[in-house]
């Protein structure tokens, strides 16, 4: 978990994002793109390309 939320690659392949609550269980009734962020700095950017880049070879990995 990362920024308290939980990070997915939905079924087109989007940038998905949702709350994470206490419990660790994430908020799916609030999700959305993490494309539509308006506001993000260098630091939060470069930890953003590194969630998306595991979820990608993850994604691939479960496709072999």
């Amino acid at each position: 978990m990362h920024f308290g939320m939980t990070f997915w690659l939905d079924d087109d392949n989007e940038f998905c994002y949702s709350p994470t609550f206490a419990d660790n269980t994430p908020d799916k009734s609030n999700w959305g793109y993490v494309c539509e962020w308006d506001t993000i700095d260098s630091t939060e950017l470069d930890k953003l390309f590194a969630i998306h880049r595991h979820l990608v070879l993850n994604k691939e990995a479960a496709n072999v």
